[in-house]
Parts: structure tokens; C-alpha cells; sequence
């Protein structure tokens, strides 16, 4: 259970760092649509009054604007490599969770059917073997008629043979 927990956990890891670089792209992105804003109005301004925009805080804006999408370009060629290292990352730790919990089912499905097959077997001895309460022909045991008759599975029983009962005068008369 630990190794399934130990890929939840960098599954999790890499999913929120990937979360974090598309909210990083998503900042430039929106960065750069305000840089193409403002510079468009500055040109829209000039083109309608050329006199009143300053010259030179077109340039600063302009040049501002090549810095961010510079930077911007190259966080992008970073960030794209990285994006697709995690998202590689992620697909590799998603296939080792789903294989890590598919050997765990199937571990578990193997302990099951261990389980059911032991207790399954001990049906069958049981069922085979019939459990008996004791020696055959104690008191209050009923007998078949093979066993009345003395043979038990292929067995046969020494019948009971009442002894003669004798007295003791007809002993001592036999024993003088």
C-alpha cells in the first residue's frame, strides 16, 4: 500500500507544479495582451494627434513591449519544454499508478481465490470424509444393517457373543 500512496503523492506533486507553470503562461499571456494594448493605443493616438504623443514615450513602450516579448518568448521556449517534461512526467506516473493498482488487485484476487480454494478443498475432505461421534456401535448410535449384520465398509466386525453365564457351583464342581 505504501508504493501505491508513494505514486499518488508524486502524481499529485507533478500535477500541481504543472498547474503552476500553466498559470505562469497563462500571466504572460495575459501581459502580453496588455502590452499589445497599450501599444496599439499609442499608435491609435498618434496616428490621430502626431503631434501630442511623445516621441520618445512611444519608444519606451515600444521597447518595453520587445523586452516583455523577449522575456516572454523565452519563458515560453522554457516553459513549453518543461510543460512537456511534466506532462510526460505525469502521463509516466499515471501508468505506474494504474499498473501499481492493478498488481495490487490482482494480489488481492489471488488471496482471494487462495482463500476460497483452501476452504474449498476443506469442504470437499469434509464432504469426502464424513466426520464420525466416536467408535462404531457405542450405545445410542444407530447402526446400518451392513453394520448390524457385521461388516462395516468392507470390514467386518466380531460379533457379540453372549458367554455362557456360569455359576460358581457348576465351576467348582468342574474345577474338583
Amino acid at each position: 500500500m505504501n508504493h501505491l500512496e508513494n505514486h499518488e503523492s508524486q502524481l499529485t506533486a507533478k500535477e500541481e507544479e504543472l498547474q503552476r507553470v500553466n498559470m505562469t503562461l497563462q500571466k504572460f499571456e495575459k501581459d502580453n495582451k496588455v502590452l499589445q494594448a497599450v501599444l496599439k493605443h499609442t499608435e491609435v493616438c498618434e496616428q490621430k494627434a502626431p503631434e501630442v504623443p511623445n516621441f520618445q514615450v512611444i519608444k519606451k513602450i515600444e521597447l518595453a513591449y520587445s523586452c516583455k516579448m523577449e522575456e516572454f518568448e523565452r519563458s515560453i521556449f522554457g516553459k513549453d519544454k518543461k510543460v512537456a517534461e511534466l506532462l510526460f512526467e505525469v502521463a509516466k506516473l499515471k501508468e505506474e499508478l494504474h499498473l501499481a493498482r492493478e498488481t495490487h488487485a490482482s494480489v488481492l484476487k489471488d488471496r482471494n481465490c487462495n482463500k476460497m480454494g483452501a476452504s474449498e478443498a476443506f469442504q470437499e475432505f469434509q464432504s469426502a470424509v464424513p466426520m464420525q461421534g466416536g467408535a462404531i456401535g457405542e450405545p445410542g448410535e444407530r447402526k446400518s444393517s451392513s453394520e448390524k449384520n457385521g461388516s462395516v465398509r468392507g470390514r467386518t466386525l466380531i460379533k457379540e457373543t453372549k458367554m455362557p453365564e456360569i455359576n460358581e457351583q457348576s465351576w467348582r464342581s468342574k474345577k474338583k
